[in-house]
């Protein structure tokens, strides 16, 4: 008996063990910081203030709040930004102070979530003026000082200690961040390949886990474009990481689709003015690690399809926020995630569609038609913009020709696909369809039928029993017989029935799900 009881605790401890690693998961936090005013020495470097860069942190803390299990958003959104986004309430101050505070508490949640067994990754992001101090160094602009280079590997990184950290900036000399202390910051030509070497060398080197997604020129100033709302590399960036970037359909964006989408993206811009340029740098220790993994995404509807037809095409959502933009190649099967329930306007040069986007189902961009669409205004930085940006067709050819001559070290991945099928039609209600009702209310009512035969034929077979005349037994034998066949035949022609409308109830709603 002993024995018994004592195999049974092992048994269950084990049990509890399994389970508690099935419960194991792939856990994100985010934190993002926007501040649009002008660094120190505004006046010497003749920096103004921005007007975007609180949108930017809240278009991100948008997409993370559907994925992270906590965002933390540090901006000072003003009337109209408050208006595009809902999430402007829970904005804190970019300040020195509420940064250290944000810190601690995400720092207390990852260590939580680490001693839990979860694999934990975070995002930090920023979008504002970065400038160089008197002795080279970068800083970042906060409301009542600035994030320099010395806290952001001193604080800042250390208390964001996640399986990977995923650092994405929008701002000049962003990528001075990232370099050793030895290399100036002269305002001079460097590639990609040059200052990824030098970051590698440098204090980046010590955080293997730390990939960074920026711009990359020390003399870029920070790209802001009205058609956006938003930076323009933060609106790659988002295009990007709401799936216009995974080539491969596994639902994971990497390091080296986003480089090859974003090198895609400013392919086609000619006006140096406009012209933006990229630095990607996977994590030392997991090359191979998704900044964005949508698997377990809430409140999020998928929009699929080869949607070459389209040609360069954008999303906007109901309040007027450009979602995405995308040049797909042909043949490239799209899947992008936008907040579910929410109006979506899809517009090419051709023409617009405006649609409900749904959790349920997802959306089939090949059965999309478009009507006509308004006339918007255009000038001559924004016209090159328009014409460059995202003119380069993006999708698995592409992806394996930047990788193979890109000049950063680049990981890559396996080309298979895992798209799940998209249903054609339109996207149908919820609930059963009307021929699915009509077959159930006939086989109710067979069943029915065959419920009343039977007693008949169970009181004619009583009379058959109880007579002893001979034309009585008859009668009541053949009573017997035609009830007893119209109740099996109700009964079969019920059953039939009820088959039948499930099948239709789950033929009409086999595409509700939108992952493998």
């Amino acid at each position: 008996m002993r024995r018994v009881i004592l195999l049974t605790a092992m048994l269950s401890l084990a049990l509890g063990l399994a389970s508690s690693r099935g419960h194991a998961a792939n856990v994100l936090f985010s934190m993002e910081i926007g501040y649009n005013g002008a660094p120190p020495n505004a006046l010497s470097s003749g920096a103004g203030v921005l007007s975007f860069a609180d949108d930017d942190a809240l278009a991100v803390h948008e997409l993370a709040r559907t994925i992270a299990r906590r965002s933390v958003v540090l901006a000072i959104p003003d009337r109209a930004t408050q208006a595009l986004y809902p999430s402007s309430r829970e904005a804190r101050p970019p300040s020195v102070a509420e940064l250290r505070r944000a810190l601690a508490e995400l720092h207390a949640d990852i260590e939580r979530a680490t001693g839990a067994g979860d694999e934990v990754a975070v995002w930090f992001f920023y979008s504002g003026h970065g400038w160089l101090d008197d002795d080279g160094r970068a800083n970042l602009t906060l409301a009542d000082g600035a994030l320099s280079q010395d806290m952001l590997y001193d604080e800042v990184l250390p208390a964001l200690s996640g399986r990977t950290v995923h650092l994405m900036i929008d701002a000049c000399h962003a990528e001075s961040l990232i370099r050793p202390r030895d290399v100036t910051a002269e305002t001079v030509e460097v590639s990609a390949s040059e200052v990824a070497s030098a970051s590698l060398r440098g204090r980046l080197s010590h955080l293997p886990n730390v990939g960074v997604v920026m711009a990359s020129a020390s003399n870029t100033q920070a790209h802001e474009w009205d058609d956006y709302q938003t930076g323009v590399f933060t609106h790659e960036l988002l295009s990007g990481l709401r799936g216009g970037a995974d080539v491969n359909g596994d639902g994971r964006v990497e390091y080296s689709e986003i480089a090859a989408f974003l090198a895609a993206a400013n392919r086609g811009v000619t006006d140096p003015r406009a012209r933006l340029t990229t630095l990607v740098v996977a994590p030392k220790l997991y090359p191979r690690a998704a900044i964005v993994d949508v698997h377990g995404a809430r409140d999020v509807a998928h929009l699929q399809g080869r949607a070459h037809h389209l040609g360069r095409f954008q999303l906007d959502d109901g309040r007027g926020n450009r979602l995405l933009d995308l040049r797909a190649e042909s043949g490239f099967f799209v899947d992008v995630v936008v907040t579910a329930s929410e109006p979506i306007l899809l517009s090419n040069d051709d023409g617009e569609v405006r649609f409900l986007a749904s959790a349920d189902r997802p959306t089939n961009l090949e059965d999309l038609s478009l009507g006509t669409r308004r006339l918007r205004p255009r000038g001559a930085v924004g016209e090159a913009m328009r014409r460059g940006l995202f003119a380069a067709e993006f999708g698995p050819s592409y992806y394996e020709g930047f990788v193979d001559n890109a000049d950063q070290q680049m990981v890559p991945m396996d080309l298979f696909t895992v798209r799940a099928r998209v249903p054609t039609g339109p996207v149908p209600r919820t609930g059963h369809s009307p021929a699915a009702w009509s077959a159930f209310a006939i086989g109710a009512a067979s069943v029915a039928a065959s419920g009343v035969f039977a007693v008949l034929a169970a009181r004619a077979y009583g009379d058959f029993q109880d007579t002893n005349l001979e034309r009585g037994s008859i009668a009541a034998h053949d009573r017997y017989q035609r009830y007893g066949i119209a109740a099996l035949s109700s009964a079969a022609l019920g059953a039939v029935s009820v088959g039948f409308g499930y099948w239709l109830s789950n033929r009409t709603n086999a595409g509700g799900s939108s992952r493998p």
